[in-house]
């Protein structure tokens, strides 16, 4: 006889706190690195690549990819994600479809743009 489905509340396998100043992203593997909220951009998750959210904080960007990643994209926007782990193991554990989680962190430098960011002083001022 199998057992029921026991149905659960969601895990969210990262950590938020009230107006954290930094995030700490570990990609499980080799690197840890805390950035400051301060530095933050932009946070980018395309419809047609649900499984990766990117982050640009300073000079970083910063690609998150895992399961169910809705509320981990509200833990940013926040922001209020303070820690954030990849857990490569969770990717194929059929008990896990409703959590959030993610199980890969890369860490990449933007391309330089080609046109060059005019300073405040530079900006074209109308009386």
């Amino acid at each position: 006889m199998n057992p029921p489905n026991i149905l659960r509340k969601p895990k969210l396998h990262f950590d938020t706190a009230d107006r954290p100043s930094h995030v700490t992203f570990d990609d499980g593997q080799r690197l840890c690195r805390i950035l400051a909220w301060t530095q933050f951009s932009e946070a980018r998750w395309e419809h047609d690549n649900p499984e990766t959210i990117e982050i640009e904080i300073g000079e970083w960007i910063v690609a998150l990819r895992g399961h169910n990643l809705g509320p981990l994209l509200l833990a940013i926007g926040g922001p209020t994600l303070a820690l954030v782990r990849a857990i490569p193991t969770l990717a194929n554990d059929s008990e896990r479809d409703q959590d959030t989680f993610v199980t890969a962190i890369q860490f990449a430098r933007p391309l330089p743009t080609l046109v060059p960011r005019a300073s405040q002083l530079e900006l074209p001022l109308k009386p």
